[in-house]
């Protein structure tokens, strides 16, 4: 009698862990997917912040996104080349630097996408050194 209980609870326990291991799959991929997402956004931020500092001094379009692309290398998370990278000169003496990377390049878990903004941003506003 006392082996036909234990041979039952073993069988009961191989069903939980089915039940819960796709829960737990998909939690442990969420915790990556937003790591990932808010490494990136840092490493956006960071291309702006270089991209205004080179603004700064008076360079062109092409340096500045040269610059912002330089800055990030190649992560792995997604490719440099992939950034949106605009430089604002409108207002007078400063210089605003917007760098743009869009979600698709990240998502790798596809419900994620309900609950982030469309595209990762990074916005720098520095004065202009050349007036």
């Amino acid at each position: 009698m006392m082996r036909r209980y234990f041979s039952n609870k073993r069988g009961q326990t191989m069903v939980e862990f089915a039940l819960v291991l796709p829960i737990l799959l998909l939690l442990i991929f969420g915790i990556f997917q937003f790591g990932m997402m808010l490494y990136s956004l840092e490493s956006v931020n960071a291309a702006a912040r270089e991209g205004a500092r080179v603004a700064a001094v008076g360079a062109d379009d092409a340096a500045i996104a040269a610059r912002a692309r330089a800055s990030v290398g190649n992560t792995g998370f997604f490719n440099p080349n992939n950034l949106v990278i605009a430089a604002d000169r409108s207002s007078p003496g400063s210089i605003r630097v917007t760098v743009q990377l869009p979600n698709s390049q990240l998502m790798l878990l596809p419900f994620v996408s309900r609950f982030v903004p469309a595209n990762l941003v990074g916005e720098v506003t520095m004065r202009d050194e050349t007036l």
